[in-house]
Protein backbone atom coordinates (compact mmCIF):
# COMPACT_ATOMS: atom_id res chain seq x y z
CA UNK A 1 0.00 0.00 0.00
CA UNK A 2 1.70 3.11 -0.49
CA UNK A 3 1.79 6.17 1.62
CA UNK A 4 -0.81 9.07 1.16
CA UNK A 5 -0.06 12.01 -1.49
CA UNK A 6 1.93 14.59 0.75
CA UNK A 7 -0.44 17.56 1.33
CA UNK A 8 0.41 21.05 -0.01
CA UNK A 9 -1.53 22.90 2.44
CA UNK A 10 0.42 24.00 5.55
CA UNK A 11 -1.59 23.74 8.51
CA UNK A 12 -1.46 25.77 11.36
CA UNK A 13 -4.04 25.13 14.61
CA UNK A 14 -5.95 28.98 13.14
CA UNK A 15 -6.68 27.27 9.89
CA UNK A 16 -7.55 23.82 11.19
CA UNK A 17 -10.19 25.66 12.87
CA UNK A 18 -11.04 28.37 10.44
CA UNK A 19 -11.82 24.56 7.76
CA UNK A 20 -13.83 23.39 10.92
CA UNK A 21 -16.11 26.28 11.27
CA UNK A 22 -16.37 26.87 7.27
CA UNK A 23 -17.52 23.38 6.72
CA UNK A 24 -20.26 23.23 9.41
CA UNK A 25 -21.60 26.35 8.48
CA UNK A 26 -21.65 24.97 4.82
CA UNK A 27 -19.12 27.99 3.29
CA UNK A 28 -16.42 25.93 2.12
CA UNK A 29 -14.95 27.53 -1.22
CA UNK A 30 -14.40 25.09 -4.37
CA UNK A 31 -10.67 24.41 -3.26
CA UNK A 32 -11.25 23.97 0.60
CA UNK A 33 -13.92 21.51 -0.08
CA UNK A 34 -11.51 19.38 -2.39
CA UNK A 35 -9.45 19.26 0.50
CA UNK A 36 -11.50 18.89 3.40
CA UNK A 37 -13.06 15.90 0.91
CA UNK A 38 -9.41 14.85 0.41
CA UNK A 39 -8.62 14.83 4.50
CA UNK A 40 -11.83 12.93 5.77
CA UNK A 41 -11.14 10.44 2.84
CA UNK A 42 -7.47 9.50 3.55
CA UNK A 43 -5.47 11.16 6.41
CA UNK A 44 -2.84 12.92 5.14
CA UNK A 45 0.87 12.62 5.87
CA UNK A 46 1.38 16.60 6.40
CA UNK A 47 3.14 16.21 9.88
CA UNK A 48 1.31 19.53 10.79
CA UNK A 49 -2.34 17.80 10.13
CA UNK A 50 -4.23 17.44 13.37
CA UNK A 51 -5.03 13.32 12.90
CA UNK A 52 -7.10 13.45 16.23
CA UNK A 53 -9.29 16.13 14.32
CA UNK A 54 -9.64 14.55 11.12
CA UNK A 55 -10.82 11.18 12.38
CA UNK A 56 -13.26 13.38 14.79
CA UNK A 57 -14.71 14.76 11.53
CA UNK A 58 -14.72 11.44 9.75
CA UNK A 59 -16.77 9.50 12.65
CA UNK A 60 -19.03 12.47 12.77
CA UNK A 61 -23.16 12.08 13.08
CA UNK A 62 -24.80 13.47 10.41
CA UNK A 63 -28.07 13.96 12.06
CA UNK A 64 -29.39 16.97 10.73
CA UNK A 65 -31.49 15.83 7.24
CA UNK A 66 -33.10 17.77 4.80
CA UNK A 67 -36.68 16.56 4.17
CA UNK A 68 -36.84 18.46 1.00
CA UNK A 69 -33.42 16.85 -0.74
CA UNK A 70 -32.22 14.00 1.87
CA UNK A 71 -28.95 15.55 2.30
CA UNK A 72 -27.34 15.14 5.80
CA UNK A 73 -25.27 17.13 7.59
CA UNK A 74 -23.56 17.39 11.29
CA UNK A 75 -24.85 20.55 12.84
CA UNK A 76 -28.41 23.05 13.03
CA UNK A 77 -26.06 25.77 11.64
CA UNK A 78 -25.00 23.80 8.74
CA UNK A 79 -28.64 22.92 8.28
CA UNK A 80 -29.97 26.16 8.61
CA UNK A 81 -27.25 27.35 5.09
CA UNK A 82 -28.41 24.69 3.37
CA UNK A 83 -31.95 25.15 4.15
CA UNK A 84 -31.27 28.69 2.21
CA UNK A 85 -31.14 26.60 -1.29
CA UNK A 86 -34.81 25.30 -0.72
CA UNK A 87 -36.21 28.63 0.58
CA UNK A 88 -34.27 30.66 -1.97
CA UNK A 89 -33.16 33.08 0.86
CA UNK A 90 -29.92 34.93 0.44
CA UNK A 91 -29.12 36.56 3.57
CA UNK A 92 -25.54 37.82 2.21
CA UNK A 93 -26.11 40.74 -0.08
CA UNK A 94 -23.60 42.83 -2.38
CA UNK A 95 -22.86 46.35 -1.45
CA UNK A 96 -21.64 47.10 -4.80
CA UNK A 97 -24.19 46.09 -6.79
CA UNK A 98 -27.04 43.74 -4.87
CA UNK A 99 -26.50 40.84 -5.80
CA UNK A 100 -27.68 38.28 -3.24
CA UNK A 101 -25.99 34.80 -1.97
CA UNK A 102 -27.23 31.41 0.22
CA UNK A 103 -23.59 31.51 1.40
CA UNK A 104 -20.78 34.59 2.73
CA UNK A 105 -17.85 32.81 0.86
CA UNK A 106 -19.82 32.99 -2.22
CA UNK A 107 -20.34 36.79 -1.87
CA UNK A 108 -16.52 36.94 -0.72
CA UNK A 109 -15.46 35.29 -3.64
CA UNK A 110 -18.35 37.67 -5.86
CA UNK A 111 -16.31 40.34 -3.82
CA UNK A 112 -13.33 39.94 -6.50
CA UNK A 113 -15.18 41.00 -9.82
CA UNK A 114 -15.50 44.65 -8.17
CA UNK A 115 -11.57 44.35 -6.84
CA UNK A 116 -10.48 42.64 -10.09
CA UNK A 117 -8.52 40.30 -7.66
CA UNK A 118 -7.45 37.30 -9.99
CA UNK A 119 -6.25 34.63 -7.59
CA UNK A 120 -6.06 31.90 -10.02
CA UNK A 121 -3.44 31.79 -11.76
CA UNK A 122 -2.07 29.52 -14.87
CA UNK A 123 1.03 28.33 -14.08
CA UNK A 124 1.99 27.51 -17.43
CA UNK A 125 1.12 30.92 -19.81
CA UNK A 126 0.59 33.05 -16.82
CA UNK A 127 -3.44 34.30 -17.03
CA UNK A 128 -5.57 34.32 -14.17
CA UNK A 129 -9.20 33.84 -13.14
CA UNK A 130 -11.50 35.28 -10.87
CA UNK A 131 -12.54 30.97 -10.05
CA UNK A 132 -10.56 28.24 -9.52
CA UNK A 133 -13.32 26.33 -11.64
CA UNK A 134 -12.20 28.65 -14.44
CA UNK A 135 -8.70 28.03 -13.89
CA UNK A 136 -9.47 24.40 -14.09
CA UNK A 137 -11.27 24.31 -17.52
CA UNK A 138 -8.08 26.74 -18.94
CA UNK A 139 -6.36 24.17 -18.04
CA UNK A 140 -7.69 21.88 -20.49
CA UNK A 141 -6.30 24.28 -23.50
CA UNK A 142 -2.52 23.16 -22.32
CA UNK A 143 -3.10 19.31 -22.23
CA UNK A 144 -5.39 19.57 -25.10
CA UNK A 145 -8.50 18.27 -23.91
CA UNK A 146 -11.40 19.13 -24.90
CA UNK A 147 -13.55 21.47 -22.24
Amino acid sequence: MRDPEPCRMKHTQEQTVLIKEKEENGELNEEEEKHYIKAVEKPLSCSQTNQKELKKRRDRVKSFTCTQCGKSLTSNKSFKVHMNIHTGEKPFTCDQCGNSFTKSSNLKEHMNIHTREKLHECDQCGKTFLRASNLKNHLKVHTKEKP
